[in-house]
């Protein structure tokens, strides 16, 4: 996701990282544990690439999936406003 769209989004990050090239090692350590991955690319003054794991118009749907995934493990899985 290179661009903001006109409507917003919202994204549940697994993984923050500081090039292209280490997310998709990340994506490769950790195989097909997730259906699809979404790749933000950085924007406004955070440099960092963000790995996320689902997308979602509304912030109740991702808030939902991100409290089942937390349920299922310990990982600091976080919400993008995007």
């Amino acid at each position: 996701i290179e661009n903001k769209d006109a409507n917003a989004r919202f994204f549940i990050v697994i993984g923050s990282f500081g090039s292209e090239d280490e997310a998709m090692r990340f994506i490769q350590k950790i195989g097909n544990k997730f259906p699809e991955y979404y790749l933000v690319y950085p924007f406004d003054k955070n440099p960092n690439y963000r790995l996320a794991m689902g997308s979602y118009t509304n912030l109740n749907d991702a808030s939902i999936k991100l409290t089942a995934l937390k349920a299922e493990s310990a990982n600091s899985y976080w919400i993008l406003n995007y």
